[in-house]
């Protein structure tokens, strides 16, 4: 286990539920504090003292991110790279798409233990990506809020996910060895599949700190052209990996 781990994923993954899980595990075993989603520019974070502070519980609303140029983006970003360089003790964080470029990645990669996380049900995990996008809820402490019909989703939209979702696949392909932890599998299976990946020091699975569920409602309800994206869908790439 390196000093750095990072669970890498698209958002609305499920990845939330399964970074709690890895996170608590590399916590009591190997030492590593959590950074959250250290690269999420909505996150507020500091470097002081070789240590990297993260207030998860205070973020910048999800709307911020959009209000700065490309180039304070990235100077953000490169900023907490060199801090990952620079600390000492060891860490996890939750990487998603796109919140670093491919090569970004790759060099983290380099010096980092990393887990894989998807979600199999690619139609849910669609509808959850095109709510929070349309709605720019993200992690609401008491679900999600919409109103039957209320969501109208653009093909952009649409296109920006199966872009997400290309990229994972394309680093997943030329990281085959890591460890790919599927959302579904550990809420059905808990410890009996994390044992399986692996994971098989003492520990207990089913005490984990899970977040509630987000979404509680049939998430088809919220979307007022439902059967256009339904045939965006089943004419793209994702109607192959998961039929609906």
């Amino acid at each position: 286990m390196k000093r750095i781990a990072v669970l890498y994923s698209v958002p609305r993954s499920g990845s939330t539920y399964v970074e709690k899980a890895i996170g608590a595990y590399l916590q009591t075993h190997y030492g590593h504090a959590s950074l959250s989603e250290l690269f999420n520019v909505n996150l507020i974070a500091s470097y002081q003292d070789s240590q990297i502070t993260v207030d998860i519980d205070n973020w910048h609303e999800n709307i911020y991110q959009y209000s700065l140029t490309l180039e304070e983006v990235r100077k953000i970003r490169d900023e907490r790279l060199a801090w990952l360089d620079q600390s000492g003790p060891n860490y996890f964080l939750k990487l998603l798409e796109p919140q670093l470029s491919r090569v970004e990645m790759e060099e983290l990669f380099k010096t980092s233990t990393v887990f894989f996380c998807r979600r199999e049900n690619l139609w849910e995990h669609l509808l959850s990506f095109l709510i929070s996008m349309a709605t720019y809820q993200f992690y609401p402490k008491d679900g999600m809020k919409w109103e039957p019909g209320s969501i109208r989703v653009p093909f952009d939209l649409f296109l920006i996910f199966g872009n997400y979702l290309s990229r994972y696949r394309r680093m997943r392909n030329a990281h085959p060895t890591h460890p790919e932890i599927v959302f579904e599998e550990l809420l059905d299976k808990g410890s009996s599949y994390m044992e399986s990946l692996g994971f098989d020091r003492d520990f207990s699975w089913d005490d984990v700190g899970y977040p509630p569920k987000q979404n509680l409602r049939d998430k088809q309800l919220a979307f007022s052209n439902l059967s256009e994206i339904e045939d965006w869908y089943k004419h793209s790439f994702l109607n192959g990996i998961y039929p609906i």
